[in-house]
């Protein structure tokens, strides 16, 4: 008798413990885990004169568990983003319903952080830092950093072949001539591909491309008046690192109102 007396006040007291302020009846067995979270970032950070943006978006099956509730750069202030000193971010998560859901783990393994495609010229990868859970595991905040382009020394020679202006060459480093709009630069034999980028008035435009020839007509997106120029590097056949950036001389489309038409005639000329 005396046994069956102490299970029921033992249960008493659990069933008190799980009944919230609210009077709902809540047991922290009944709650699940948030699961893996994937958040993607898009960011220029660092990158051109007007490189001070960013986002971070959560994807997935389980975006309905958690939601975004703060970002912040941790090194905003500081004015000379680089490889040693890149953009570092921090967010801060917090589950949907604290009643139902939890943050079951703060280490990396519990994230899929991602690059926009966008960012995707800009930086190498998100790189996890640190997480911390707090407020009972409702919350829960994350630190990476967004790390630049790997290079290697040995690549920085393929960058130097890329610009060389050899009179022997038949294409050479630069806007062809000939074909407006049509950047050209040399073979590199350790390249597997090019990464090549349009760039207007200082500022990157249009997505940064793959291509596995030496030459790439931009003209069809060189139709707004502005100072275009190109840069490329090279992607190494056998371990995929890149070289640094090479970028070419100016060339300025300037666009002129025709009076009988109303049409824009747009005009190039390399400087």
């Amino acid at each position: 008798m005396k046994q069956t007396t102490k299970r029921i006040l033992i249960s008493a007291a659990v069933l008190l413990l799980s009944v919230g302020t609210t009077g709902t009846m809540y047991a922290a067995s009944d709650k699940s885990k948030v699961g893996k979270m994937d958040l993607v970032f898009d960011s220029d950070l660092g990158i051109g004169v007007d490189g001070n943006s960013f986002s971070v978006t959560a994807e997935g099956a389980n975006t309905d568990r958690y939601y975004i509730s703060d970002t912040d750069v941790v090194n905003e202030d500081s004015e000379d983003f680089s490889d040693s000193n890149p953009p570092e971010i921090e967010v801060t998560l917090v589950v949907a319903d604290e009643d139902q859901w939890y943050f079951a783990s703060s280490s990396s393994d519990a994230f899929r952080l991602n690059l926009a495609t966008s960012s995707k010229n800009r930086y190498d990868k998100v790189q996890f830092v640190s997480a911390k859970r707090s407020d009972k595991n409702t919350m829960l905040t994350l630190r990476v950093k967004l790390i630049y382009d790997k290079k290697s020394k040995l690549d920085n020679r393929s960058a130097i072949s890329l610009a060389q202006n050899d009179v022997a060459s038949s294409v050479g480093f630069g806007w062809d001539s000939t074909h407006p709009g049509t950047a050209s630069w040399n073979t590199e034999e350790s390249a597997r591909y090019y990464q090549i980028q349009l760039v207007r008035n200082g500022i990157d435009t249009g997505i940064m491309r793959s291509v596995y020839k030496n030459h790439y007509d931009f003209s069809s997106q060189m139709t707004e008046p502005g100072e275009y120029q190109f840069r490329v590097r090279t992607v190494r056949q056998s371990s995929h690192n890149k070289s640094e950036w090479v970028t070419s001389e100016v060339w300025t489309v300037a666009g002129e109102t025709e009076e009988s038409t109303g049409a824009n005639v747009v005009s190039a000329g390399a400087e």
